[in-house]
């Protein structure tokens, strides 16, 4: 296939025109004229590159590029790396951003609600004056859609309780969408799941009484590039081929009565319940102090346990 009409072809599919998005969507980097086979993943980086030269790709897609409005745009260091692995080649690369977020069909967000057999999706998320998420109707046990949710994505989600046992609704804006989590309450939403969590969407998942899950960056924004590689495969006959790169998102999964939450790397993050048994909010591992319970300075994050309740953190 003819790389103009590659590119013409997915720019339609996905509306790119629509968005006033910080990536540059549709073609990134030319090379050759001919497409047949196509390698596609979550973001750039040498590693895919190394990993699709090797199988023999034209062209890469991705939902993260290297290119963004506003960045420097100096050739050096790990991106002159990244273009001159392309360009020895004559590969040519294309990303969607936003576009492939808020695709009704194959967008990340649709395809997640899809996964967690959520029904009723409606597009969700104000982001730049554009809706790219999608919220759906629920009726099950916040414990039955982490359970979903940790299943699909392959590792251990962050979980902040704030809503009800039973969900009747949830929101996704998958990726580093934690600023948006607001949006879910004012939506009449129980739940909200991103892919990042920042410090502040702990206090707020009690206060705003809204669940807040937290299921990784790049886990959350799978979805959509698979369904991209799907379809150019079934729609342009093309060889298409997704790469799932090993990546570092690690969590570390907590309990404390009842309530199921996540401790990410060495930083764990404490219900209330928790906190006021004595124990501290944040804090790397070595920071860890003494409060009510007597411990000593200095245990690991998952040493620490909810000790009045017996339960094992």
């Amino acid at each position: 296939m003819n790389r103009k009409e590659f590119e013409t072809t997915l720019n339609g599919w996905l509306n790119i025109g629509a968005f006033d998005d910080a990536a540059v969507n549709g073609l990134q980097v030319e090379g050759r004229d001919e497409i047949k086979k196509i390698a596609t993943g979550v973001s750039a980086s040498a590693a895919l590159f190394r990993a699709t030269i090797e199988w023999g790709a034209d062209a890469v897609a991705v939902h993260h590029g290297l290119l963004w409005k506003g960045m420097d745009l100096a050739v050096r260091s790990a991106y002159r790396e990244r273009l001159a692995l392309l360009m020895k080649k004559d590969i040519s690369l294309f990303a969607w951003h936003l576009p492939l977020d808020a695709h009704p069909e194959i967008g990340n967000n649709a395809r997640l609600g899809k996964a967690l057999g959520l029904g009723q999706l409606e597009p969700f998320g104000e982001y730049h004056g554009m809706l790219i998420g999608m919220k759906a109707k629920a009726d099950l046990p916040v414990s039955e859609l982490v359970k979903r949710l940790q299943k699909l994505v392959g590792d251990p989600v962050i979980h902040i309780p704030g809503g009800p046992p039973t969900v009747r609704g949830v929101g996704i804006v998958s990726g580093g969408a934690q600023k948006e989590f607001m949006q879910a309450p004012d939506a009449g939403l129980d739940a909200y799941i991103t892919g990042e969590i920042s410090e502040y969407n702990v206090e707020l998942a009690a206060e705003l009484k809204c669940h807040f899950i937290a299921a990784g960056h790049y886990r959350t924004e799978r979805f959509g590039i698979q369904a991209l590689t799907e379809k150019t495969s079934r729609e342009l006959k093309l060889e298409a081929r997704f790469f799932d790169l090993p990546h570092p998102y690690k969590g570390k999964k907590r309990d404390c009565t009842g309530g199921a939450w996540v401790g990410r790397g060495t930083v764990p993050f404490l219900p209330p319940e928790c906190r006021e048994a004595g124990k501290r909010e944040r804090g790397t591992a070595g920071q860890w102090e003494r409060r009510n319970a007597g411990r000593p300075v200095g245990q690991t994050a998952g040493q620490w346990e909810c000790w009045k309740t017996g339960k094992q953190l």
